[in-house]
């Protein structure tokens, strides 16, 4: 189980993160605890990872397809944003 809320101000902290992104991550996390845990709650949002094999074939890892799509995008948006100001952690 996921536990605790994130704020406002938490997720604004984020590089890529203003106050729009941040007030509809926040509004959809409120209940974590709906969660069983955080792999869980990243492939709700669209960024967990799953892995896939195919018989005694390779595996690789894939993005989770079946998501929420406005948080998907939000965490995408946020990324690009944070890529594109080349002064973070995420940019290097």
């Amino acid at each position: 189980m996921v536990k605790g809320n994130v704020t406002m101000r938490q997720v604004m902290g984020l590089p890529g993160y203003g106050p729009v992104r941040a007030a509809t991550l926040v509004t959809y996390w409120e209940t974590p605890w709906r969660f069983k845990s955080k792999s869980a709650l990243f492939k709700y949002n669209g960024i967990g990872l799953r892995r896939e094999r195919s018989g005694d074939g390779y595996e690789h890892l894939c993005v989770e397809q079946s998501c929420n799509q406005l948080l998907r995008n939000v965490a995408i948006g946020g990324a690009k944003t944070a890529i594109e100001a080349k002064e973070n952690i995420f940019a290097r």
